[in-house]
Formats: C-alpha cells, structure tokens, sequence
C-alpha cells in the first residue's frame, strides 16, 4: 500500500484527500518513512484549512475559531465562526513556531509549496499577528496584553472583545497562548533567514510576553493562593492596577493540575509578586493545587492496573500542557504522562471502540454543530462523568504522537478511515461511535493540536528557552516535589493497545469532494 502511496504521490505531487485508506497500521507502528509520509499527508490537507477567511483572518491574521462544513461535498459551509480566543492562536502561533525552527510539516502546513516560501510566509503571519496584539493592547490597556474570545473579521484588523466578554479575561486560555508566544520568540531569535525579513520581529515576541508575564499576579492573583480563573476588568481602557480587577463569577479558581497549569507556570516563573512579599507566595498556589492531585488506578480487564493522575474528565483536552512545556524532561511526568496514554487506548481497545475521546463538538444528524461537549473523556479513572460515550475524535490520540508516534498514529489513522473523517479542508472534527455520523465543521482545537503533536510539540523550544533565563531548574524542583506520591506507578509494563478494527457503517458514503483515488 506504501508504494502505491508514494506513486500516486508522484503522480499527482500531492497526497490525495483521501490519503488514509492507502496507509497500513502494522507500517504506521514500526516504519518512520510511513509515519513521515502520513505526518506530511496529514499537514498537507491541514493547510487547506490554514488559509485565510478559513483558518484565520486575512485582516489581522488573527485565527477564527473554524468554519462549517457541508455534509455532502465536505466543503466549507456556513457558519464561519468569526470568533475566537487566545488557545485558538496558540496552535497558530506554535504551528508557525515550528516552521520558522525548520520542521518540516509544520512547513508543509504553513505552505506546501517549499520551505523558503513557508519561512517567509510564516515571519509575515506572525508580524501581522503581532501588530494585531499591540494595537489591540493600545485600544483595550485594562487587559494587560491577555485577551478574551474576541470578534474577528476579514475586513477589520482591529479586534474587539465579544460582546459576552466586555471587561472579562480568563487565564487558562491565555496560559496557553502566552507560552506559544514565548516560543516564537525563542524560534524568530534562533532563526537567522527571519532576521532578514524581519530583525526585530523575535524581540517583539518577548517585549509582548514580558508585558503578559508582569501584569499576570496585578489581573489574576486573588491572594491565598487563589488564582483567578476569570477576572473582571472595571475600566478595559486604563493600565493595569490591582484596584482595577475583581475575581470573576462564582469565584472560581484555576487549581487545576492539568492545562490550567500553564497560566500559573507563567505567573510562578516570570510574574511579578513583590505587592504580595515576594516570591515565597507561589506555593500557596501549589498547596492550594495539592489536593486536585491524585493518583488512581485503571483497571483493566485482565485484571492488571495502570496507575494515571486521576482526570477532571480524563478528556485529552486536559493533558495539553505537556504539548507546550518540557515536562517529559522529569522522569517520574514522562513515566505518569506514558500510563495516562497506556490507560487511554486501553479503555477503548477492550471495549472494541475504534477511536478515543475529548472535549469535542457534538455530531449532528444533518446541518451545522449545535452542541460542544467538554465533559468527555473516562469516568472511571475522573471526578466527574462523561455526558456521552457516542463521541470520538481523531485529536484524541494527539498525546500518543508525543510519547509513543507508532501507536498515536496508529489510533489517528483509525478514525480517519471512517466515512467523511477526511475532507477538502483536512481531518473532520469528530464522529459517532459507529462512523454514522459527523460533526461537520473544521476547528483548530481538533486538527491543530493533533498536528502540533506530531510535530513534537512546543517541550523542546520552550525547554531552551527556560534553561536561558535561569528559570527551568525551578520548573524541574517544582515538578520532582509535588508529584512524589507517582514515583511507585504500576503498569508500566503493559503494552500499549492497538485499536481494533475500523468497520465503516454500510451506506455512508465519503464527501463527494474527497473520494479514495482510483487505482
């Protein structure tokens, strides 16, 4: 099948839409040309999203959040959502990253054509996307540099808040964007062709960060350890001072263990806390983070178990700092973060489930998604339950790509063969348990994650970076400290599962515009 993969490939001097059936499982799991192959097929149909008045806007080159699709041909459809929000630019921001440090899916991605074309298509998107920040930071002060879900538009470069958002910002978001501008920032000063185009474009990067960084503890320290989850702003158009934010409602605090914890790692390494004594008041936030912190075990059928950190839904979706900060340099979160994974496909493998779940949007049965679900995942190894078990997405599988990339890809694969999974702007969002049905829009958070984990991640850029600025032993002290209690993990040993067989339903047919290729 590879070779006629690579002929058609030839051929055509791009991979076909409908690219996976030409794919084996046994050549994903142990062949690194196929899985180069597929990562590179896959980049290339994600960049049929990545364009403007799709992806992004061509005003700002600010993201939207993504576009409908029609269920029948798979093109794009009304709605676009000409909204989005800062985790949006993260995968946008970290996907140009990499291209500029030189990967070359990301490349593909950010412009099949070559890389010359892609390195500077992608210093000119991140400049236009920084003149966007720094004029929205003159328009809107009070936000510190952090954003809300903003308005965005095709014929405006200036972003407002939604209206929904006036006066408010939320820090998980923003956690995850800040630590994608960082690595721009590392990415542009190590890049010498950007400094061509651009000499000055790596230093705005950090300039905006470190504006981030020291208004981060001002906008979301509530004191006590409490960070904010939202913070109301009283005045958007004055500077920031501590008088100017409140906590939003109900008083909600970002005391999460899992992506949450990229906005503190932003305010316990480069914040600013001398109002509240120094920095001996960053562990409150981790004394008030303990008790989210628990070990639990998966049991399998065999009756063997997997020790993971116990999930808030087990979703994928929660495991998203380990896409953007090294923690897989600490031995005892690389051997937690492989037993989190290792339980993941276990649970859907035993029960003969052909792909993995994630706080997703919902299938629907004809017309635009109605519905996103963030309380999916894996209620037996969760605080919380899951709200459907008929809900797979491909994205799932995105942290397998990290750890294990023969086993992600494998499960990435799986669902891609399903009817309609794959379509003329890249990977479907998600579908029913049985392949019946889809939910038809293209989003980042489910196709961009996924290709940032295949590219490896932000860990590397970030974890160079932390090292120059003397901060990454605290990272690591912090990390080795609080999660002792997994040092003693059982089923290390176990393999990881491979999915069972895709069955694609009868009488579901592919779009009409992204059919498998003659032979």
């Amino acid at each position: 099948l590879i070779l006629v993969y690579l002929f058609i490939l030839q051929v055509l001097g791009s991979p076909p839409c409908r690219f996976a059936p030409q794919f084996d499982t046994q050549l994903l799991l142990n062949d690194p040309n196929a899985q180069q192959e597929y990562r590179e097929s896959v980049a290339y149909w994600e960049s049929k999203f990545h364009q403007p008045g799709i992806g992004y806007s061509s005003a700002s080159g600010y993201t939207f959040d993504g576009h409908g699709l029609d269920c029948t041909t798979g093109d794009k459809a009304s709605p676009l959502h000409a909204f989005s929000a800062p985790s949006k630019e993260a995968m946008h921001v970290g996907m140009l990253a990499l291209a500029v440090s030189g990967n070359k899916a990301a490349q593909i991605f950010v412009d099949p054509t070559d890389s010359g074309s892609a390195l500077k298509a992608a210093v000119l998107l991140l400049q236009k996307k920084m003149n966007s920040y720094e004029t929205w930071n003159k328009n809107y002060p009070g936000y510190g540099g952090y954003m809300p879900w903003v308005a965005v538009s095709n014929d405006d470069a200036e972003l407002k808040p939604n209206p929904d958002w006036v006066g408010r910002v939320p820090s998980l978001d923003n956690g995850e964007w800040q630590w994608a501008l960082y690595a721009a920032s590392v990415a542009l000063d190590g890049c010498d062709a950007c400094k061509v185009i651009d000499a000055t474009l790596g230093k705005r990067y950090r300039d905006y960060f470190d504006l981030m960084a020291g208004n981060a503890v001002t906008i979301f320290y509530n004191g006590n350890g409490q960070v904010r989850a939202e913070a109301k702003i009283k005045n958007m158009f004055v500077p920031p001072t501590p008088d100017n934010y409140a906590s939003g409602g109900n008083n909600y605090w970002l005391n999460d263990p899992y992506e949450g914890e990229m906005f503190v790692w932003v305010m316990d390494l480069y914040g600013n806390w001398s109002a509240w004594g120094g920095q001996s008041e960053r562990e409150k936030v981790w004394d008030l983070k303990q008790p989210q912190l628990q070990a639990v075990n998966f049991h399998t059928k065999e009756g063997k178990q997997i020790t993971v950190q116990k999930g808030f839904w087990f979703s994928t979706h929660e495991q998203w700092k380990y896409l953007e900060l090294p923690y897989l340099d600490v031995p005892t979160h690389q051997r937690l973060f492989r037993n989190c994974e290792r339980a993941r496909v276990q649970y859907s493998a035993e029960r003969g489930i052909v792909g993995l779940y994630a706080a997703v949007s919902n299938w629907t049965t004809g017309g635009p998604v109605a519905q996103y679900f963030g309380n999916v995942g894996i209620p037996e190894i969760a605080f919380n339950p899951s709200a459907t078990r008929d809900l797979l997405t491909p994205y799932a599988s995105m942290m397998l790509m990290i750890t294990e990339p023969g086993i992600g890809l494998a499960w990435h694969h799986n669902m891609l063969l399903m009817p309609r999974m794959q379509g003329p702007h890249g990977t479907t969002e998600s579908m029913s348990s049985n392949g019946t049905y889809i939910a038809p829009v293209v989003t980042w958070d489910s196709k961009i994650t996924t290709l940032l984990a295949m590219c490896g991640g932000l860990g590397p850029i970030n974890g160079e970076g932390m090292k120059a600025d003397g901060v990454y032993d605290r990272f690591v002290k912090v990390l080795s400290e609080r999660w002792r209690e997994f040092e003693q993990l059982e089923g290390e040993d176990i393999p990881f599962a491979l999915p069972p067989p895709s069955v694609p339903p009868k009488g579901v047919p592919d779009f009409t515009l992204c059919q498998v290729p003659a032979k």
